[in-house]
């Protein structure tokens, strides 16, 4: 069975970042799932996390989460008159709105629990450092390296526990996002595709590509005009521009 592969464009600045923390999130998850984790992943685990602290601290994360999820709870509650719409699911989708909002706007300032962690503060800056070596440069986080799987994990699935209402929140608008509109199939002529928009405002473009046709796509676009390039790799890995025609699926999504 051939494989589709999906790319994503975000229009606007607030999508990227809700995208990125997407992105970190799953390898948080990833380097730090209990299954025989390494002392490895575990770093790799910690290092993602202060990825996350990061990037959450160059944004107001949570007013942006709050405001997107009161906007989604609006236009479902608008919902309920209507016959076409399974009200159970519907249901479900509006309570889950209002725990994430409860659970949101009581969990404080994003990451404030990490940033006043006195041990982590501590080996946070160490993270940037080039050839950052633990057990020359910080003994410390070189000792907790070497502490049991179950005494290291305890440790990381706490300060995970304090940015999951951040995740959940996340997880719930990216899932309504990429909802909003279904694929439509299109063709790029000569491996190119242009798009007139007219103005309309979007929020995130979606392409899917069936990996038979070994191409991936450079993408421009704003509320004028859509851009799409198909490029495949020569033996040296350089993106070279295909010259045949490529079908693909495309979404323009908007909540």
């Amino acid at each position: 069975m051939s494989k589709v592969i999906f790319f994503e464009y975000p229009f606007n600045e607030k999508i990227r970042v809700y995208l990125r923390l997407e992105y970190l999130f799953k390898h948080l998850f990833l380097f730090s799932d209990p299954k025989g984790v390494s002392a490895i992943s575990h770093h790799i685990a910690i290092s993602t996390l202060f990825e996350i602290l990061e990037l959450m601290e160059r944004v107001d994360i949570k007013n942006y989460l709050l405001q997107d999820l009161e906007k989604q709870k609006t236009v479902l509650l608008n919902l309920r008159s209507n016959i076409n719409v399974d009200q159970q699911i519907l249901e479900n989708s509006i309570c889950e709105i209002k725990q994430n909002l409860i659970s949101l706007a009581n969990n404080g300032k994003p990451g404030q629990f990490l940033r006043d962690h006195e041990w982590l503060n501590s080996i946070r800056g160490r993270f940037s450092v080039s050839g950052f070596t633990p057990h020359v440069d910080m003994p410390s986080y070189y000792f907790w390296q070497n502490q049991s799987f179950e005494y290291r994990s305890k440790n990381i699935e706490k300060w995970i526990d304090s940015l999951i209402p951040i995740y959940d929140s996340l997880a719930i608008i990216i899932k309504f996002l990429r909802a909003s509109n279904y694929n439509k199939k299109f063709l790029a002529k000569n491996g190119s595709y242009r798009k007139m928009l007219g103005g309309q405002v979007y929020q995130l473009l979606r392409i899917m590509v069936n990996d038979n046709n070994k191409v991936f796509p450079e993408i421009s676009a704003n509320k004028h005009i859509i851009s799409i390039r198909f490029f495949n790799h020569d033996h040296e890995l350089k993106p070279s521009h295909v010259s045949q025609d490529v079908e693909f699926y495309m979404s323009l999504c908007n909540i």
